[in-house]
């Protein structure tokens, strides 16, 4: 976040990364956000004509969507959306928390 507030416009894409999933999952959210159907695969190469089977990521839908509609109503990167989706989780879990 740092880096972000310190370059400005010039901080090049970068995020950090807790899980080794992260860099995966941020390019299928960056295909739904270009426009990519729901079962694209980041790992596997689509054809024109061929219609991939259900993934791991295809199946986790609702959250996907919802970042990916956000990013896109936004005007966001998938590296922007998931800079601001940290802090974000994190407040609203310590918020739920609190609650309970």
């Amino acid at each position: 976040m740092g880096l972000w507030i310190h370059r400005g416009v010039e901080w090049n894409g970068t995020f950090s990364v807790a899980y080794f999933d992260e860099l995966i999952y941020a390019s299928y959210i960056n295909g739904l956000i270009e426009g990519r159907p729901l079962r694209s695969d980041p790992l596997i190469e689509s054809s024109p004509g061929n219609v991939q089977p259900e993934s791991l990521f295809s199946i986790q839908f609702v959250q996907p969507l919802l970042i990916s509609g956000f990013a896109r109503a936004c005007g966001l990167s998938a590296d922007t959306v998931f800079i601001i989706l940290t802090p974000l989780t994190a407040f609203l879990t310590s918020l739920s928390l609190f609650y309970l």
